[in-house]
């Protein structure tokens, strides 16, 4: 058996395959996000009857946007990304969650930015967020460079020359701000979907 470091670790077996800290935490967020835990497993036979109700609780919409919230806020603040989205959510529903969402900010000294008008790129379908906001999760003025290139495609576009390479352009950025592997950006980039005109 090899013995293999892990970041600020002691060496440890290394068991098929070794996995850092940040790609744990991106597949715990990734499992999370993609819809996968769709609620917590079945009870246990002898669990009691005061753990098989919450056992067997679903999980409602507001509960998951707040855990995603707070994963990727964790992740932010421990600089494994650069900015989060949080899931969309229609004109209002933020206000409902926004208290909760802003304290868990503040455990993991991370801001929020309320996002209504969220910048359209080829790294997303089209209307992933058409009349909707989004929460943007980031730390100190991480927010600029998403605003700097939601300001570049603008002019771009009024300027008559955001053509292909451009495109290709802004949607890898916005993939760079969100901290994806470039080999995810490329797949993100070459999967059918709505894209705008």
């Amino acid at each position: 058996m090899k013995l293999i470091q892990i970041t600020g670790g002691a060496p440890r077996p290394q068991t098929g395959w070794a996995m850092t800290t940040r790609t744990i935490s991106i597949c715990v967020v990734l499992v999370v996000c993609s819809g996968l835990v769709s609620g917590l497993p079945p009870q246990q036979e002898g669990e009691t009857d005061r753990h098989s109700s919450f056992v067997r609780q679903k999980i409602d919409r507001r509960s998951y946007a707040l855990g995603a919230i707070a994963a990727f806020s964790e992740m932010v603040d421990l600089g494994i990304k650069k900015l989060g989205f949080s899931a969309t959510f229609k004109h209002g529903e933020v206000d409902a969650l926004l208290e909760e969402a802003e304290a868990i900010a503040r455990k993991h000294n991370v801001k929020l930015y309320r996002e209504s008008d969220l910048i359209v790129t080829d790294l997303f379908p089209a209307d992933v967020a058409e009349n909707m906001e989004i929460l943007i999760i980031y730390s100190g003025d991480d927010i600029d460079d998403y605003l700097a290139l939601k300001s570049k495609k603008q002019q771009l576009v009024e300027q008559e020359r955001y053509d292909k390479t451009d495109r290709r352009t802004i949607a890898y950025e916005l993939g760079k701000l969100l901290s994806y592997p470039d080999v995810e950006i490329e797949r993100l980039l070459t999967e059918d979907k709505k894209r705008e005109p």
